[in-house]
């Protein structure tokens, strides 16, 4: 039932070009958003991580409380979309604030 895994879906990410991360990212939410729709899956941990990576692409604002792995993975993203000008230097700035002890 749930076909999605959180994994999978960041080693997709880690592989493609910069400039295909959203369309990469963009096609994943548009599978899940139909076979929720089916109801042939339920939005899931893993789903649900899916989406707040998408949720993120369009707000630039990083969830809060993610785990380390997926901090490593966001940081990696970043920085690669930053470097190919995809986002603008500050979403990096911002998840560097957030990653610092208050």
């Amino acid at each position: 039932m749930d076909n999605y895994h959180f994994l999978a879906f960041k080693r997709r990410i880690d592989t493609v070009p910069p400039s295909q991360i959203r369309e990469t990212a963009e096609d994943y939410r548009n599978l899940i958003e139909e076979d929720i729709s089916q109801g042939s899956i339920v939005p899931t941990v893993e789903v649900q991580c899916i989406l707040s990576f998408l949720e993120f692409l369009d707000s630039n604002v990083v969830p809060k409380c993610l785990s380390k792995r997926e901090r490593g993975f966001y940081r990696r993203t970043i920085e690669r979309m930053v470097g190919h000008g995809l986002l603008r230097r500050v979403v990096l700035e911002e998840f560097d604030r957030s990653e610092s002890p208050r």
